[in-house]
């Protein structure tokens, strides 16, 4: 007779424990290597994932050539780090006190747009891990807060695909975010990304509305080579009442061909963006892609505003 040890929960203290922010903590484990990207170097992280990813792409192959359908792979315990995904994408929002607070309080539309754009960037490196969050369950449920006022509130709403929708209340409604949360994961021969599809808005109390989406984030070197971690493709912003709109490119440096040759100098982890006038009508995207690629224009001045503002504690 097989008898099961009893669960072990987690403590009211440690759920409500306070996030830490600090660079050196949260990517503890890696490397920033000369061309960018950030490498994985922790020896206990490799051991347990040895041999989980061999067995990973044999049950997707298996999945699809044979079920004909999407892959669904179980993973051993011992590649998930103790947090459910629902919790996972609050660190993206982690400066929302921040920068947010100054979004709220801009008069000018197009200086309101570069703070929601510096929010939406300044949190991304918090989401970078060596393991795997557990999947919610269907139902489960989210609410927490940071120490301005501001509350969130998240559900998981769909199991297959899965999907958590969210809504983030700031401190005296000075402005609200919802949105979804649609995760998906598509393998390579080498590599993984994991995509966070649907849009985020944030409203504020003038009726401004700017929604964004998130970039793609992939793992490269599964099964040989480096194990690098970095963001690709792009991230959109939105503004429709004051016809702005914003594209950034994330690994600008590497083109679209079969051999994916990076440009010299630049590395993998710089993005760069531009701000235009937009029109529904003629959305001019592709030009402005175009754009980034010929001329390498950067957004120099998120810089200043991440001087300009504190660094939230909670």
């Amino acid at each position: 007779k097989c008898t099961m040890p009893p669960p072990t929960y987690m403590t009211e203290t440690e759920i409500s424990s306070e996030q830490n922010t600090e660079k050196s903590d949260i990517l503890r484990g890696f490397v920033q290597p000369s061309d960018g990207g950030l490498e994985c170097v922790d020896p206990e992280v490799y051991d347990k994932q040895r041999g989980v990813v061999m067995n990973l792409f044999k049950e997707v192959a298996r999945s699809f050539f044979i079920k004909g359908n999407e892959p669904r792979v179980s993973l051993p315990v011992s590649v998930f780090e103790p947090r459910s995904m629902i919790d996972k994408i609050i660190d993206a929002w982690r400066f929302a006190p921040a920068y947010l607070k100054k979004a709220s309080e801009a008069s000018d539309p197009i200086q309101r747009f570069k703070w929601v754009i510096t929010f939406a960037i300044s949190g991304l490196y918090c989401l970078q891990t060596h393991l795997k969050p557990f999947n919610p369950i269907l139902g489960e449920t989210l609410q927490g807060g940071f120490n301005d006022g501001t509350t969130i509130f998240c559900e998981h709403t769909s199991h297959h695909p899965p999907v958590t929708h969210f809504y983030v209340d700031g401190p005296e409604g000075v402005y609200k975010m919802w949105g979804k949360c649609h995760y998906k994961l598509k393998f390579s021969a080498n590599s993984m990304t994991a995509r966070q599809s649907g849009w985020r808005h944030i409203s504020f109390k003038d009726g401004t509305v700017i929604s964004y989406k998130m970039p793609n984030s992939k793992l490269a070197g599964l099964i040989m080579g480096t194990r690098m971690s970095y963001f690709t493709r792009e991230m959109t912003f939105l503004d429709k009442q004051n016809g702005l709109k914003a594209v950034v490119i994330f690994d600008y440096g590497k083109d679209n061909s079969f051999f994916s040759v990076r440009k010299p100098g630049i590395k993998r982890d710089e993005f760069a963006g531009i701000l235009y006038r937009w029109d529904m009508f003629e959305d001019t995207k592709k030009k402005a892609k175009r754009d980034i690629s010929n001329q390498g224009c950067g957004f120099s001045y998120l810089k200043d505003l991440w001087l300009m503002a504190f660094t939230p504690q909670f």
